[in-house]
């Protein structure tokens, strides 16, 4: 065990996800694109993107001059009773991607804040209390956003949860008329003792990430968007995980002709790598909260607003979704072969963000098979992401800004480890 993991080991609590696959992980000193080079010199491929938060990679120039600048002012951090520039200035180019009747924005510090922010926004506009959310959900980890979340993992012996959440089908798109089959079950909760009267919202991620990398059939979004408008209830939107590019278009939504979130959740690439989230919705929904009601210390730094808005010109200026969609492709060459090929059950994903659901000889998801492929992927210089409802799933998430030489790299190494895989069965 090198000298930092002996040290993170005595300083760390076990609850970190630090010695999750390897008992000793590297430590990072520089990172340049899709490249990150440990204190060994040692270069890693990532491809999990720091938890999908850099779409942009590491080292982007106008992030790190965009921070620079704010840093120089000497307003490293002024509270949330005032603004600086550099904060106004990122909000109002949020606002301009954003659909029409999304024209108020609240400031969050992460992603699991911004779901906190949204439920209490349903909970004020609607005077309700219950949510409707899907299976394979991950909202955050707070208590309200473990609450709507059915992906708790560990968690869910921390419950009873609050607020009440009413847990739906999540479709994978290998179903037939799933669409249809999530219209019955919502139809079904207004005859239960439930009561669609209770319900303050309808929370749905467009794609699931943490989930597994699962992309529900053409239809789905829609069905849920109508089905919340039938019966007045904010639709909510999580594209913590997917926004600014990742699938291949500026958020995952817009896949989904017509469809229009009523509270849109953002946060990871977000600020191109600096902590941040926000939730947008209309005027009318923001009228009904208190002045002051939902506030946090650090929401959205000024740094993070700085290199977000450097983050966010980049991504529209160099046309990130569309090399996302370029990475689909990639991805679509690289594993095919693999689609029902033992280990791998299922090889799912859309843009640059994909996942192989690993299993064991009688075809159930293992989860210790995937740790030990993601571990041999590390040691050989390729980093993954894990996911899926039992962690069976190796995410693949590159930046947006990987090269195809260190994409086909990565891939190499990956095939290694399936077949190291495929050598123990």
């Amino acid at each position: 065990m090198t000298q930092y993991a002996s040290s993170l080991r005595q300083l760390l609590s076990p609850g970190v996800k630090t010695f999750a696959v390897d008992d000793e992980p590297p430590l990072f000193v520089r990172g340049h694109g899709a490249i990150l080079e440990d204190e060994a010199g040692s270069n890693y491929i990532d491809m999990a993107s720091g938890s999908s938060v850099m779409h942009l990679g590491y080292g982007n120039e106008a992030v790190v001059a965009a921070i620079r600048r704010q840093i120089e002012t000497g307003l490293l951090h002024i509270g949330p009773h005032f603004h600086t520039p550099s904060q106004v200035e990122f909000l109002s180019e949020i606002k301009a991607i954003l659909p029409p009747g999304l024209e108020r924005l609240h400031p969050a510090t992460n992603g699991t804040e911004a779901i906190e922010v949204a439920i209490k926004l349903c909970q004020y506009a609607t005077g309700k209390r219950r949510f409707v959310s899907f299976q394979g959900s991950y909202h955050g980890r707070t208590a309200g956003s473990l609450a709507i979340s059915a992906a708790r993992g560990k968690a869910e012996v921390l419950g009873p949860f609050l607020p009440a959440v009413q847990v739906l089908p999540y479709p994978d798109g290998q179903e037939s008329d799933c669409a249809a089959t999530v219209q019955s079950v919502l139809d079904a909760l207004g005859s239960s003792s439930y009561g669609l009267h209770e319900l303050a919202g309808i929370f749905v991620e467009p794609i699931q990430g943490t989930g597994g990398m699962v992309v529900p059939p053409r239809g789905f979004l829609r069905v849920v968007a109508d089905r919340a408008r039938a019966l007045g209830i904010p639709l909510v939107v999580d594209e913590i995980f997917t926004g600014f590019g990742r699938t291949g278009r500026m958020f995952a939504f817009e896949h989904e002709e017509g469809v229009k979130p009523d509270i849109l959740v953002m946060a990871k690439s977000l600020a191109g790598g600096m902590p941040a989230g926000l939730v947008a919705a209309s005027e009318a929904l923001f009228s009904k909260l208190p002045v002051g009601a939902i506030s946090s210390t650090f929401q959205l730094h000024p740094l993070s607003a700085a290199a977000g808005s450097a983050a966010l010109k980049y991504t529209i200026e160099h046309d990130l979704a569309g090399r996302a969609r370029t990475i689909a492709t990639w991805f679509g060459d690289a594993l095919n072969g693999y689609r029902n090929s033992s280990p791998v059950r299922a090889v799912r994903g859309i843009g640059a963000m994909f996942g192989l659901q690993i299993i064991d000889g009688n075809r159930n998801p293992d989860a210790v098979a995937c740790k030990r492929i993601r571990r041999s992927c590390l040691r050989a210089g390729l980093i993954t992401y894990e996911c899926g409802y039992a962690g069976e799933v190796v995410g693949l998430m590159p930046p947006l800004v990987i090269t195809r030489s260190e994409f086909d790299r990565g891939i190499k190494i990956l095939n290694n480890a399936l077949q190291e895989e495929i050598n123990r069965q």
